[in-house]
């Protein structure tokens, strides 16, 4: 049986585990360190721990959890993306389209 103990963040919404595996419990300021999901081009998906900025300020606390990412996938997954969301909004606009049509 593991000693782990987490904690958990919200950020937009979704909540993200902190396990105790970190040598930061705290932040220089006080509050737990949070996990967040890095949606960055160059550090897409990668996850860190770091100061959840609850008192309005970062105080500094940082570090990556995930190793970098290949630099064939930094080429694919933003593409991949950038896919996805023009799908997302032709799908979008489909809909409404619909709706109009729906609506006479």
């Amino acid at each position: 049986m593991s000693n782990r103990t987490t904690s958990s963040s919200t950020r937009r919404g979704t909540t993200y585990a902190s396990s105790s595996d970190s040598p930061f419990q705290n932040c220089n300021c006080g509050e737990p360190v949070v996990m967040r999901i890095s949606w960055t081009s160059a550090n897409l998906g990668r996850r860190f721990r770091g100061c959840s900025g609850i008192k309005g300020f970062y105080c500094g606390i940082f570090e990556w959890i995930d190793p970098p990412m290949c630099p064939r996938a930094m080429e694919i997954i933003p593409g991949l993306l950038k896919r996805i969301s023009c799908s997302d909004a032709k799908l979008k606009e489909l809909n409404e389209q619909l709706a109009n049509v729906e609506s006479r």
